[in-house]
């Protein structure tokens, strides 16, 4: 019983004195940690950036100039109906079936 109270006792001895020591390479460590999570954000961020400023020249070159063209084909605007019999003509005009 001795000899298991000695072992006991060495192995929480040596337990502790591993403990200890990775508890003072744990702040090299976590700062190694900080290092990458802060690269990680930084590249985020930039990435962020340049899809930003592709989004913004795509809808300033593209998107725009399409506008330019679909509004010179429209002829005329959309009829909006006056009245309440115009409305109901023009409801029943769109939704007629197809015989």
């Amino acid at each position: 019983m001795k000899l298991l109270n000695k072992t006991l006792f060495l192995l929480f001895l040596l337990n502790l004195t591993i403990s200890q020591a990775f508890a003072q390479e744990q702040p090299a460590e976590s700062q190694v940690i900080m290092q990458k999570f802060g690269i990680t954000i930084g590249l985020v961020i930039v990435c962020s950036l340049v899809l930003f400023t592709a989004l913004y020249l795509y809808k300033k070159y593209f998107i725009e100039k399409s506008n330019d063209s679909i509004e010179q084909q429209i002829e005329s605007p959309l009829k909006k109906p006056s009245n309440l019999s115009e409305a109901i003509e023009s409801f029943l005009e769109k939704t007629k079936p197809n015989q």
